[in-house]
């Protein structure tokens, strides 16, 4: 992996071991249960928190973000479901906080890091995000012919049939790129703008059985304004406990 990042990595026998050597952590779990406590922070540490976009999910302590800059994808959304609802719960934080959502600092309404102050960045994912890739996939995808998806009678009034893509397909045609950022960047600034149409997202949750849970899907949508575009998304997630099952977590 070093050679294909272009920079040294190592893996470290511990959470404590990493988190105390980073200046940037980055939490991505499917559980309930705090990956690192505060004492282990260095003072001016980035926290990225993305696991956590559930009402049974917390991946830090509360008093962190009682002790830093809070930034958020939506706050709204993370009051309901992220980092920011446990440190609410817990009594050491309110909504108004928090600093500022992202696409604020990416627009320039708002400054970012001032000094070596301490910041979390509560992430819940938002539809604008999922609005703005799936514009740049179906962009990359104009001119590939996708399945048939079966026999269709054209001559019956219907819509448009849908285009149903292979993931190996996407894979093949969609690669991380300057442009695939930059316009996840514009549609954060576009939403602190109002010009994102964000509803809030739908939850299933899954109850534990013998044979798998518990666990949670979500809907999360998006429509930036004037794009030719709009997305929906389903994610089949946080099935934690499937680990122990011998079963994946999630199919993301």
């Amino acid at each position: 992996m070093s050679e294909e990042l272009g920079f040294p990595h190592y893996a470290c026998a511990t959470a404590e071991d990493a988190v105390r050597a980073a200046d940037v952590v980055f939490t991505q779990t499917p559980g309930g249960k705090w990956v690192l406590e505060e004492q282990w922070l260095r003072p001016h540490v980035l926290i990225v928190c993305s696991g956590s976009d559930q009402p049974t999910k917390n991946e830090i302590p509360p008093s962190i973000l009682a002790n830093a800059k809070v930034v958020t994808d939506i706050t709204a959304q993370c009051a309901r479901v992220g980092e920011v609802r446990s440190a609410v719960e817990a009594g050491v934080m309110t909504v108004d906080d928090v600093y500022a959502e992202i696409g604020q600092i990416i627009s320039g309404a708002k400054v970012g890091r001032e000094g070596n102050e301490r910041i979390v960045c509560d992430l819940t994912g938002t539809g604008a995000q999922d609005a703005a890739i799936g514009s740049h996939v179906m962009d990359a995808l104009r001119g590939v012919v996708p399945n048939a998806g079966g026999v269709i009678d054209t001559s019956k009034p219907r819509l448009p049939a849908p285009k149903l893509y292979d993931y190996e397909t996407i894979k093949q045609k969609v690669k991380p790129s300057k442009a695939l950022t930059e316009a996840v960047e514009n549609a954060f600034a576009q939403l602190a703008g109002g010009k994102v149409d964000v509803p809030m997202p739908m939850h299933i949750g899954i109850a534990e059985t013998t044979n798998a849970g518990p666990g949670d899907c979500h809907i999360k949508g998006g429509y930036i304004e004037s794009a030719p575009t709009w997305t929906v998304k389903l994610a089949c997630v946080s099935f934690y406990k499937n680990i122990e099952k011998g079963l994946p977590a999630g199919s993301g």
